[in-house]
């Protein structure tokens, strides 16, 4: 695990899980003991290596056992789980946890999921709007203005990445509306109620025959403050990981050797994509490429890149414009 240093969520909903989080520090991580960690997850590629490190053991033999409990209602009862110790760690983005902190809570990130922003903007087939390359981006966005784009939620860190490239790409009067994610969000693109659409992996790779891509962040804008934006990490309280730092350590361990084994084992790979994500055919081949979505998958956490998402929510009005955007307040100091 390391770290590069380089260069108001609203209050939680309530919700009440059965159970408490387990707190590791009763056990010892070095005396052949499984020490369990409460997982909260949700149907985004973001949780993609750790089914597979499920898949390969690598769990197990860190003596590490997952306990999952499925939240895909968004950020806050994911809150409120960590809130009432009923989950330990679960992906937000730096966003989500500057939020929280600014409510009172005492989040940290510790592990990476992914290097640089992973997103796409899609079009219909017969649209007008160009695609964009690294060389005209700024020009081709300007065809957005006076368009429609349809995200998956208002108000958080989605909101924020694309605020921020209008905003570099001196585009204005850009409508953003919630349509959710997955068939629903691609079918509102298809139908005509929206001309753009933000999309992450897999869902891209599930329309791409029937859409095309007009922009992306990891190869269309060679603005480094643009790309180089943490999309998600792991998150926990502070507290747990002071608590269990070890163990901590060892979780996200197990999350960079699996992505350094990741390509090695194509089989399982395909394997937790088919089942986990339903994903078929072309489209699981798409996904499971060794260029695909999944190349940018990395555990490390970079300064620099939590920074940006931080500084981008700032200027989109999502974050209080007194929001410190220095890292060192996010990153737990085991990684630092």
């Amino acid at each position: 695990m390391s770290i590069k240093k380089t260069g108001a969520v609203g209050a939680a909903l309530a919700l009440v899980l059965a159970g408490c989080g387990n707190d590791s520090s009763d056990t010892g991580g070095n005396g052949g003991e499984t020490e369990t960690i409460t997982v909260a997850t949700a149907s985004a590629q973001s949780y993609t290596i750790m089914h597979l490190a499920e898949e390969l053991g690598m769990f197990e033999d860190a003596g590490i056992g997952l306990e999952q409990v499925s939240i895909e209602r968004g950020a806050g009862p994911i809150l409120a789980a960590m809130s009432n110790n009923s989950v330990d760690v679960a992906v937000q983005s730096p966003v989500v946890a500057a939020s929280a902190n600014n409510a009172g809570n005492d989040m940290r990130l510790f592990c990476g999921t992914a290097s640089s922003l992973n997103a796409v903007i899609l079009a219909r087939p017969d649209s007008d709007i160009p695609e964009a390359t690294p060389e005209n981006w700024r020009e081709a966005l300007q065809s957005w203005s006076g368009r429609t784009m349809g995200i998956i939620a208002e108000g958080g860190a989605i909101e924020g990445y694309v605020r921020s490239l209008l905003k570099e790409a001196e585009v204005e009067d850009v409508e953003l509306i919630a349509v959710g994610m997955g068939e629903q969000a691609t079918n509102a693109l298809l139908s005509g109620q929206i001309d753009l659409l933000f999309s992450v992996p897999f869902f891209s790779q599930q329309a791409q025959d029937r859409t095309k891509e007009v922009f992306s962040w990891a190869e269309d804008a060679p603005d480094e403050e643009i790309t180089n934006s943490t999309q998600g990490a792991w998150m926990a309280k502070k507290e747990w990981l002071d608590n269990n730092s070890e163990l901590a350590e060892r979780f996200c361990s197990v999350m960079g050797d699996t992505i350094d084994e990741m390509f090695d084992n194509p089989e399982v790979l395909r394997d937790v994509l088919r089942e986990r994500f339903n994903l078929q055919g072309d489209v699981l081949e798409a996904s499971a490429a060794e260029d695909g979505p999944l190349a940018l998958q990395s555990s490390d956490l970079a300064c620099d890149a939590v920074a940006n998402a931080l500084e981008g929510a700032v200027d989109a009005g999502l974050l209080p414009s007194d929001t410190s955007t220095d890292c060192s307040t996010l990153l737990w100091e085991g990684v630092q």
